[in-house]
């Protein structure tokens, strides 16, 4: 798959097992944050991407690589 820096997307998503922001928009790098709230430790949280649009375009979440090899490419549980 070829991919190639976008910025300007917007990307949402869903938090599982805490609350915090859901979207967010691409810089120069492909990059965007999005934070979590409280969380319990020890616990875990996931943050699932449901939407990415740019230009009116969308983009399937299930597209998205895997480069770091943390996640499925669509969603990212981090256990603390």
């Amino acid at each position: 798959m070829f991919a190639c820096p976008i910025t300007g997307a917007s990307v949402s998503g869903q938090w599982t097992g805490t609350s915090g922001s859901t979207s967010c928009t691409t810089d120069a790098t492909s990059f965007c944050t999005v934070q979590t709230g409280p969380i319990s430790i020890p616990g875990s949280v996931k943050f699932t991407v449901t939407a990415i649009t740019y230009n009116g375009l969308d983009y399937p979440p299930a597209y998205n690589p895997n480069d770091g090899g943390d996640s499925n490419g669509t969603s990212i549980t981090v256990t603390f």
